[in-house]
């Protein structure tokens, strides 16, 4: 089954699910598509702040995860964006951490969870507060 995006738009927020499976050698084209999507839903309803429920079960590979961070600007990421990502596999967690580091470096506002209601809270949490708030929310 190939990736599938819902999403329903809350108050202070638009909250998404991408599931599915992941097709081989084609992993980045998948991914840009769909947070595309993401990202003009996003932009049409004025909702920058966005908690995504990732429920897939294959790693990301390694080259996927680098063109992505990379190529975050053109999928249509914008600095105006607050992402939570909450994902229930380990194995599929750890291999987004790449790309959660680089768009760190890059000064945008991404955390990713275990946890819905932890990811939830970051997110509605106001910038300004302290990231060591941050960390303790991504921790069990």
């Amino acid at each position: 089954m190939p990736l599938e995006l819902s999403y329903i738009i809350q108050p202070y927020f638009l909250e998404v699910e991408i599931q599915g499976g992941r097709t081989t050698g084609r992993e980045f084209e998948e991914m840009a598509t769909i947070w595309g999507q993401v990202f003009q839903i996003s932009k049409k309803e004025s909702r920058y702040n966005i908690l995504a429920h990732v429920r897939v079960k294959e790693r990301l590979p390694v080259n996927t995860q680098i063109n992505i961070s990379f190529k975050v600007k053109e999928i249509g990421c914008t600095h105006s964006h607050r992402i939570a990502v909450f994902v229930n596999n380990k194995e599929v967690l750890k291999s987004a951490e790449l790309i959660e580091r680089y768009m760190h470096e890059e000064g945008y506002s991404v955390q990713l969870f275990n946890n819905k209601d932890r990811a939830r809270r970051w997110l509605l949490r106001e910038k300004k507060r302290s990231r060591i708030l941050d960390l303790l929310d991504s921790f069990d």
